[in-house]
């Protein structure tokens, strides 16, 4: 279960400072980078992730 976790973890870990080195600069990783924080809450039923992010974050460019 805790690997399990940590793979999780990894993988949501989408913010600025994982893509600000990327090789790629796009219109969709300049959204990602205006991702400042990840919380995650897991319950019996449910895994839920919030996404705190800059005012100007666009959703749309993320969900075309």
């Amino acid at each position: 279960m805790i690997g399990l976790s940590l793979v999780l973890a990894d993988k949501l870990d989408v913010t600025y400072h994982r893509t600000i080195n990327s090789s790629i600069q796009d219109v969709i990783n300049k959204q990602i980078m205006k991702i400042k924080k990840v919380d995650i809450t897991i319950n019996e039923l449910n895994l839920i992730i919030n996404y705190l992010t800059c005012k100007d974050f666009d959703l749309d460019i993320l969900l075309a």
